[in-house]
């Protein structure tokens, strides 16, 4: 990462609006591959006969027949959230855009980016979900109240709202059937984890779980849990993290996530939207 900035440094003159802007792209682009291999199958087993995904992807979830889509990447839940960084992305993005034309464009292509989370998992919408409170409490914290910040926070809902009716209208009348009976059917599972009526969630329950050594609790045990001679029994990545390198282990790896969100926030004011989306990308990567 610290080598990529030096090459943007070099080649760019804002280097760090430029990472993000094409960060933003290539989620965009990836978002409507994902879309495309959604809706021709060919191209489906066109780009995972390249990629080899069928080698690293759960085949228990419904992935072969298409039903979730992980475009060019090995993961289901792991691609939804990293569509959805795309959309913490975005309002940096789009303050730094000087065309009309190119603000345009970037509040239309938020449908392709939110269909796409939703092919590939349902986290990424729960993340938005979930940290979209957050969002709205970190632009109240960076701006004094007055006419112009209510008014910006109302062009911010009508903008969302637009967005998400085109996002509807073009999954109903352009997408595969499957998309609503299927796709958008299994993201009322959001809902029902508010409720704490999910089914998934009393599946995942279980899987939280310490080792039993306290030395193996501190320190790990060298294995994730998916060799050939150990397997274990969970699917929550923290708990293979655990077995693997200890709760000291993970201690030092979540520091640099945290790190980064105190030093955004600290900087939050003068960084604005950029530091708003370091942070929910930090949040959401924990």
């Amino acid at each position: 990462g610290f080598s990529l900035y030096n090459l943007y440094k070099k080649h760019y003159k804002k280097p760090i609006q430029t990472i993000c802007t094409h960060i933003y792209f290539s989620i965009l682009i990836h978002g409507i591959i994902m879309i495309a291999m959604y809706i021709s199958e060919p191209l489906r087993h066109f780009v995972y006969s390249i990629t080899f995904a069928e080698s690293y992807v759960n085949l228990k979830s419904p992935f072969l027949e298409g039903y979730r889509i992980c475009g060019l990447t090995y993961g289901l839940s792991q691609t939804a959230m990293v569509q959805i960084f795309g959309l913490f992305l975005m309002p940096y993005v789009f303050e730094k855009q000087n065309s009309l034309l190119k603000k345009m464009a970037i509040i239309l292509s938020f449908p392709i980016i939110i269909i796409s989370s939703i092919l590939a998992g349902r986290s990424g919408l729960f993340a938005t979900l979930l940290f979209l409170p957050i969002y709205l409490f970190l632009k109240l914290l960076n701006s004094k109240i007055s006419f112009t910040t209510f008014f910006s926070y109302v062009k911010f809902v009508i903008i969302c709202s637009i967005s998400l009716s085109i996002l509807f209208y073009a999954a109903y009348h352009y997408l595969p059937k499957k998309f609503v009976s299927n796709a958008l059917y299994n993201t009322k599972e959001i809902i029902d984890v508010f409720k704490n009526k999910s089914i998934i969630v009393n599946e995942v329950k279980p899987m939280y779980f310490l080792p039993n050594n306290p030395i193996t609790a501190l320190f790990g045990m060298g294995n994730y849990g998916r060799s050939d001679y150990f397997y274990l029994l969970s699917d929550v990545g923290w708990i293979k993290s655990i077995f693997a390198i200890g709760l000291i282990g993970t201690i030092f790896m979540i520091q640099p996530f945290i790190w980064g969100i105190l030093k955004y926030f600290k900087h939050r004011r003068i960084l604005g939207e950029l530091a708003i989306a370091a942070i929910l990308i930090f949040s959401s990567s924990i």
